[in-house]
């Protein structure tokens, strides 16, 4: 290689680093504007709408340094549970062949639950509060095969159908997110406790998750390879990437070679097949997943896609792509959102900007 052609490769190096560096720049600066229209000219953080917006927003403050804020939301969350006899905040009602239950559980548990862990554990002087969580995760229905239910009853914690057959991929994976930080943060508390959250969250991503993964990398809604033709499956297989990587960040004795390769394949699937059909992209996919899987994904009508594509890019080092749809998607950051869109799009972008300055 010439001494021009090197030098040739140095300046597009410096010219890449370059713009990565203004990348993460506006990528900051609208994170922070957002964080800072949710907190009012007293320092109180506003009421936030949807079951897992505080604790979305507690694991985004406490990413991003605002402590205080981050507690704020995390302790509104804790006395919402506290209320609840098992501890499970109420989504929606279920109804089932002979029964109408309240149900609640993943994947808002495991948001909720694995912020409440992360940002009490970082805190500190929290001892009873996060054993208290980590003890509403270890009863949530469970089957020892290596899934957690979909939903519970939030009167007594049961769930309404048999545990027979394994629960959708981002419930699992939400709860296994939850389970894994918890059991580290309750480590030196309760060691029987931290023991029995490892082994539900190691079994069920070493005998359900990491099997059920395709040779393409991608993963079923279902984990049977039956994905129902009302879920977009893109969506929910991103949003699986997302709470993968969301357990590696905030449990990270969890990380392992397994973990590793899975979410490398799975961010391939996602380079290859995703992102070209993503805006700014314009293609679309030849043969779609399901009647509700968009050929195209409109990142201006559903924002969160664009971010949660994101998060897959930059984790898994696409940095061409990730570049593109960063940029595209920080044109269309529901700015002001006080609801489950705004507190989802700020939570990726912390992952996204930890990533940048390499936390794990």
């Amino acid at each position: 290689m010439t001494r021009r052609h090197l030098l040739c490769l140095g300046a597009a190096a410096v010219a890449a680093r370059a713009q990565s560096a203004d990348l993460q720049a506006r990528a900051a600066a609208v994170l922070r504007k957002q964080r800072d229209s949710l907190i009012d000219a007293d320092g109180a953080v506003v009421r936030l709408k949807g079951k897992a917006a505080d604790g979305l927003m507690a694991a985004c403050f406490e990413m991003t340094g605002y402590r205080p804020a981050a507690l704020v939301c995390a302790d509104r969350v804790l006395g919402a549970m506290k209320k609840m006899p098992a501890g499970v905040l109420a989504i929606k009602e279920k109804e089932k062949p002979g029964e109408k239950v309240m149900g609640g559980g993943p994947p808002a548990l495991g948001w909720y639950a694995a912020a409440l862990g992360h940002v009490y554990r970082r805190a500190g002087g929290r001892k009873n509060d996060i054993l208290y969580v980590a003890q509403v995760l270890d009863r949530f229905a469970w089957n020892p095969k290596g899934w957690w239910a979909a939903t519970v009853d939030v009167t007594d914690g049961h769930s309404p159908v048999p545990l027979d057959h394994a629960s959708p991929i981002n419930k699992n994976c939400a709860m296994a997110m939850a389970c894994a930080t918890l059991s580290e943060a309750v480590r030196t508390l309760d060691a029987g406790l931290a023991g029995s959250l490892r082994e539900k969250t190691v079994r069920c991503l070493r005998e359900q998750i990491f099997p059920a993964q395709t040779s393409d990398g991608f993963w079923h809604y279902g984990l049977t390879g039956n994905d129902p033709n009302n879920k977009d499956v893109h969506g929910y297989f991103m949003l699986t990437i997302e709470l993968l990587v969301g357990l590696k960040r905030f449990a990270p004795s969890f990380r392992d070679t397994g973990l590793d390769q899975a979410l490398a394949r799975a961010e391939g699937y996602a380079a290859k097949n995703i992102a070209p059909c993503t805006d700014p992209y314009s293609g679309r996919m030849a043969a779609v997943k399901t009647k509700s899987t968009p050929a195209h994904y409109d990142v201006a009508a559903d924002p969160k896609r664009g971010y949660m594509l994101s998060v897959a890019l930059v984790d898994g080092n696409y940095e061409e792509q990730a570049a593109k749809i960063v940029a595209n998607a920080l044109e269309h950051f529901p700015a002001g959102d006080r609801g489950q869109d705004g507190a989802h799009c700020s939570y990726a972008l912390a992952l996204i900007l930890g990533h940048a300055r390499g936390a794990e």
